[in-house]
Protein backbone atom coordinates (compact mmCIF):
# COMPACT_ATOMS: atom_id res chain seq x y z
CA UNK A 1 0.00 0.00 0.00
CA UNK A 2 2.87 2.08 -0.17
CA UNK A 3 4.11 4.60 3.31
CA UNK A 4 0.37 5.91 3.73
CA UNK A 5 -2.08 4.40 6.06
CA UNK A 6 -5.78 4.86 5.02
CA UNK A 7 -4.00 7.78 2.84
CA UNK A 8 -7.18 7.90 0.48
CA UNK A 9 -9.63 7.99 3.37
CA UNK A 10 -7.96 11.41 4.80
CA UNK A 11 -7.98 12.56 1.16
CA UNK A 12 -11.36 12.34 1.15
CA UNK A 13 -11.85 15.05 3.94
CA UNK A 14 -8.78 16.91 2.81
CA UNK A 15 -10.13 17.12 -1.11
CA UNK A 16 -13.07 19.80 -0.17
CA UNK A 17 -10.10 22.21 1.48
CA UNK A 18 -8.32 24.96 -0.01
CA UNK A 19 -5.07 22.71 0.46
CA UNK A 20 -6.56 20.25 -1.87
CA UNK A 21 -8.21 22.84 -3.95
CA UNK A 22 -5.35 25.01 -4.49
CA UNK A 23 -3.42 21.87 -5.61
CA UNK A 24 -5.40 19.88 -7.99
CA UNK A 25 -6.12 20.86 -11.88
CA UNK A 26 -8.64 19.14 -14.01
CA UNK A 27 -8.23 15.47 -12.66
CA UNK A 28 -9.79 12.68 -10.76
CA UNK A 29 -9.70 11.97 -7.10
CA UNK A 30 -8.50 8.75 -7.68
CA UNK A 31 -5.40 10.52 -9.69
CA UNK A 32 -4.60 13.39 -6.70
CA UNK A 33 -4.32 10.51 -4.06
CA UNK A 34 -2.27 8.25 -6.29
CA UNK A 35 -0.21 11.63 -7.15
CA UNK A 36 -0.11 12.79 -3.58
CA UNK A 37 1.40 9.23 -2.74
CA UNK A 38 3.76 9.38 -4.89
CA UNK A 39 5.43 13.11 -3.84
CA UNK A 40 5.62 11.51 -0.26
CA UNK A 41 7.13 8.36 -1.19
CA UNK A 42 9.68 10.35 -3.08
CA UNK A 43 10.10 12.98 -0.79
CA UNK A 44 10.34 11.16 2.48
CA UNK A 45 13.46 10.59 4.67
CA UNK A 46 13.90 6.79 5.44
CA UNK A 47 15.04 6.29 8.78
CA UNK A 48 14.54 2.69 9.38
CA UNK A 49 12.97 -0.23 7.16
CA UNK A 50 10.02 0.22 9.25
CA UNK A 51 9.74 4.17 9.58
CA UNK A 52 9.84 7.11 7.39
CA UNK A 53 9.67 10.79 8.03
CA UNK A 54 8.02 13.55 6.10
CA UNK A 55 8.71 16.87 7.35
CA UNK A 56 6.37 19.65 6.56
CA UNK A 57 5.67 23.39 8.07
CA UNK A 58 2.66 25.66 8.25
CA UNK A 59 3.34 29.33 7.90
CA UNK A 60 0.32 31.49 8.18
CA UNK A 61 -0.14 35.01 8.04
CA UNK A 62 -1.53 36.83 12.30
CA UNK A 63 -1.09 40.00 10.02
CA UNK A 64 -4.19 42.54 10.70
CA UNK A 65 -5.39 41.99 7.29
CA UNK A 66 -6.38 38.39 7.94
CA UNK A 67 -9.39 40.30 10.19
CA UNK A 68 -10.71 41.12 6.55
CA UNK A 69 -13.86 40.14 5.09
CA UNK A 70 -13.92 37.46 2.52
CA UNK A 71 -16.41 35.30 0.52
CA UNK A 72 -16.18 32.17 0.19
CA UNK A 73 -17.88 28.81 -1.56
CA UNK A 74 -20.04 26.92 1.30
CA UNK A 75 -20.09 23.78 -0.75
CA UNK A 76 -23.05 24.22 -2.37
CA UNK A 77 -21.75 26.81 -4.79
CA UNK A 78 -23.31 29.70 -2.70
CA UNK A 79 -21.01 32.49 -1.10
CA UNK A 80 -20.96 33.12 2.20
CA UNK A 81 -19.67 36.17 4.09
CA UNK A 82 -16.34 35.12 6.05
CA UNK A 83 -12.70 36.58 7.00
CA UNK A 84 -9.82 35.60 6.02
CA UNK A 85 -8.60 34.08 9.20
CA UNK A 86 -11.64 31.93 9.75
CA UNK A 87 -11.26 30.66 6.89
CA UNK A 88 -7.30 29.74 6.94
CA UNK A 89 -8.17 28.07 10.43
CA UNK A 90 -10.20 26.15 8.96
CA UNK A 91 -8.00 24.92 5.96
CA UNK A 92 -4.75 24.58 8.54
CA UNK A 93 -6.57 21.97 10.46
CA UNK A 94 -8.17 20.10 7.78
CA UNK A 95 -4.55 20.16 6.24
CA UNK A 96 -3.44 18.83 9.47
CA UNK A 97 -6.30 16.21 9.35
CA UNK A 98 -4.87 15.03 6.55
CA UNK A 99 -1.13 14.18 7.23
CA UNK A 100 -0.02 10.75 7.09
CA UNK A 101 0.78 9.14 10.51
CA UNK A 102 4.43 9.20 9.84
CA UNK A 103 4.63 12.77 8.96
CA UNK A 104 6.28 15.40 11.20
CA UNK A 105 5.46 18.98 11.25
CA UNK A 106 5.17 22.64 12.68
CA UNK A 107 3.81 25.88 12.35
CA UNK A 108 5.36 29.35 12.20
CA UNK A 109 3.02 32.66 12.26
CA UNK A 110 4.02 36.25 11.51
CA UNK A 111 2.32 39.31 12.01
CA UNK A 112 4.25 42.69 13.10
CA UNK A 113 6.74 41.58 15.43
CA UNK A 114 10.30 41.34 14.57
CA UNK A 115 10.36 37.90 15.08
CA UNK A 116 8.11 35.54 14.32
CA UNK A 117 6.53 32.58 16.64
CA UNK A 118 6.70 28.73 16.04
CA UNK A 119 4.37 26.22 17.75
CA UNK A 120 6.92 24.27 18.75
CA UNK A 121 10.95 24.30 19.01
CA UNK A 122 10.88 21.59 16.22
CA UNK A 123 8.81 19.44 14.03
CA UNK A 124 6.66 17.21 16.34
CA UNK A 125 5.24 13.46 15.02
CA UNK A 126 2.02 13.49 13.57
CA UNK A 127 0.06 11.81 16.31
CA UNK A 128 -2.77 11.99 17.65
CA UNK A 129 -2.01 14.23 20.53
CA UNK A 130 -0.06 17.03 18.75
CA UNK A 131 -2.77 16.86 16.26
CA UNK A 132 -5.09 17.95 18.62
CA UNK A 133 -2.48 20.27 20.44
CA UNK A 134 -2.45 21.65 16.66
CA UNK A 135 -5.81 22.38 16.28
CA UNK A 136 -6.31 23.97 19.70
CA UNK A 137 -3.23 26.31 19.05
CA UNK A 138 -4.93 27.36 15.98
CA UNK A 139 -7.92 27.96 17.12
CA UNK A 140 -6.30 30.43 19.44
CA UNK A 141 -4.50 32.11 17.32
CA UNK A 142 -5.36 36.04 16.97
CA UNK A 143 -4.67 38.56 13.77
CA UNK A 144 -3.37 41.99 14.51
CA UNK A 145 -0.22 44.38 13.48
CA UNK A 146 1.18 44.72 10.35
CA UNK A 147 3.02 42.15 7.89
CA UNK A 148 6.41 41.09 8.56
CA UNK A 149 6.65 38.52 5.43
CA UNK A 150 10.29 37.77 5.63
CA UNK A 151 10.44 37.21 9.33
CA UNK A 152 7.96 33.56 8.96
CA UNK A 153 9.84 32.55 5.37
CA UNK A 154 13.38 33.24 7.39
CA UNK A 155 12.43 31.15 10.75
CA UNK A 156 10.47 28.72 8.88
CA UNK A 157 13.47 28.02 6.23
CA UNK A 158 15.59 27.88 9.29
CA UNK A 159 13.80 24.25 11.22
CA UNK A 160 15.69 21.20 11.15
CA UNK A 161 15.11 17.86 12.29
CA UNK A 162 17.88 15.39 13.53
CA UNK A 163 15.64 11.74 12.83
CA UNK A 164 16.26 8.95 14.32
CA UNK A 165 19.64 6.78 13.08
CA UNK A 166 21.30 10.05 11.60
CA UNK A 167 23.96 11.87 12.10
CA UNK A 168 23.14 14.96 10.71
CA UNK A 169 20.03 17.25 10.91
CA UNK A 170 18.25 17.56 8.14
CA UNK A 171 15.85 20.49 6.50
CA UNK A 172 12.02 20.82 6.42
CA UNK A 173 10.85 18.76 3.27
CA UNK A 174 7.60 21.11 1.96
CA UNK A 175 6.43 24.36 3.36
CA UNK A 176 3.14 25.89 2.72
CA UNK A 177 2.64 29.65 3.20
CA UNK A 178 -1.01 31.02 3.46
CA UNK A 179 -1.05 34.87 3.18
CA UNK A 180 -2.45 37.69 1.74
CA UNK A 181 1.07 38.89 1.10
CA UNK A 182 2.08 42.48 1.63
CA UNK A 183 4.54 43.24 3.64
CA UNK A 184 4.24 46.68 5.41
CA UNK A 185 6.90 46.16 8.55
CA UNK A 186 9.92 44.10 8.57
CA UNK A 187 13.91 44.76 8.41
CA UNK A 188 12.81 43.79 4.87
CA UNK A 189 10.18 44.81 2.78
CA UNK A 190 10.59 44.80 -0.73
CA UNK A 191 9.44 42.08 -2.51
CA UNK A 192 12.02 41.61 -4.77
CA UNK A 193 14.57 41.27 -2.01
CA UNK A 194 12.36 38.84 -0.25
CA UNK A 195 12.23 37.24 -2.81
CA UNK A 196 16.13 37.29 -3.20
CA UNK A 197 17.03 36.52 0.32
CA UNK A 198 14.12 33.11 0.02
CA UNK A 199 16.08 31.78 -2.53
CA UNK A 200 19.43 32.19 -1.35
CA UNK A 201 18.38 30.86 2.30
CA UNK A 202 16.75 27.74 0.47
CA UNK A 203 19.57 26.94 -2.30
CA UNK A 204 21.18 24.07 -0.47
CA UNK A 205 17.62 23.35 2.03
CA UNK A 206 15.93 22.67 -1.18
CA UNK A 207 12.75 22.91 0.05
CA UNK A 208 9.71 22.87 -1.96
CA UNK A 209 7.50 25.93 -0.84
CA UNK A 210 3.97 25.88 -1.89
CA UNK A 211 2.05 29.20 -1.61
CA UNK A 212 -2.05 29.92 -0.91
CA UNK A 213 -2.82 33.86 -1.89
CA UNK A 214 -5.64 34.54 0.11
CA UNK A 215 -7.51 37.00 -2.39
CA UNK A 216 -10.60 39.61 -1.10
CA UNK A 217 -11.42 43.38 -1.86
CA UNK A 218 -8.95 45.29 0.64
CA UNK A 219 -10.86 48.27 2.21
CA UNK A 220 -10.45 51.32 0.55
CA UNK A 221 -8.66 53.11 3.53
CA UNK A 222 -6.55 50.45 4.21
CA UNK A 223 -5.49 50.56 0.65
CA UNK A 224 -4.71 54.14 0.71
CA UNK A 225 -1.99 53.28 3.77
CA UNK A 226 -0.33 50.26 1.92
CA UNK A 227 3.21 50.92 0.95
CA UNK A 228 4.25 51.26 -3.20
CA UNK A 229 5.26 47.84 -3.46
CA UNK A 230 7.79 46.49 -6.37
CA UNK A 231 5.52 44.26 -7.42
CA UNK A 232 1.93 43.09 -6.41
CA UNK A 233 1.48 40.76 -3.24
CA UNK A 234 0.02 38.11 -5.19
CA UNK A 235 2.89 38.44 -7.58
CA UNK A 236 5.32 37.49 -4.37
CA UNK A 237 3.73 35.11 -3.69
CA UNK A 238 3.25 33.18 -6.78
CA UNK A 239 7.22 33.70 -7.29
CA UNK A 240 8.48 32.65 -3.63
CA UNK A 241 6.76 29.41 -4.96
CA UNK A 242 7.70 28.84 -8.54
CA UNK A 243 11.06 29.83 -7.70
CA UNK A 244 11.26 26.89 -4.70
CA UNK A 245 9.91 24.24 -6.79
CA UNK A 246 6.10 24.78 -5.55
CA UNK A 247 2.61 25.44 -6.44
CA UNK A 248 1.00 28.48 -6.48
CA UNK A 249 -2.86 28.69 -6.22
CA UNK A 250 -5.00 32.48 -5.09
CA UNK A 251 -8.14 31.81 -3.52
Amino acid sequence: MGMLDNFEKKLDRMVNGAFAKAFKSEVQPVEIAAGLQRELDDRATVVSRARTVVPNVFVVDLSGSMQWPMDEDDGSGNKKRSVRLDFAKRELKRACDALPANAQFNLVSFNGNPKSKSWKDDLVPASDKNREAFKKYVDEMRADGGTNVWAGMETALKIKSLTYGSRYETSVDEMFVVSDGAPTVGEVLDPLEILRLVSESNRWAGVRINAIFIDSATPPEARQAQPDLSIPPAELMRRIAEQNGGKFRKL
